[in-house]
């Protein structure tokens, strides 16, 4: 195989970062906006969306090195 076979192309990186951080702002301020809610759900909503983030990073070109 050559060089140019082997190399994965990331495309939208920039794009990815800002949404990694967007995900992260939302489940701060969520946490703190509800939190009259019990904890466990607001929990389970961090872990979710903290889950979704590491996705979304690790399918960039530097959370994949």
């Amino acid at each position: 195989m050559t060089a140019n076979a082997e190399d994965k192309v990331y495309r939208l990186d920039a794009l990815k970062w800002a949404f990694v951080v967007v995900l992260v702002v939302a489940a701060v301020v969520g946490n703190s906006a509800y939190s009259a809610q019990p904890v466990i759900y607001r929990a389970l909503v961090t872990i979710a969306l903290a889950a979704v983030a590491v996705f979304v990073a690790i399918n960039t070109a530097k959370g994949a090195s």
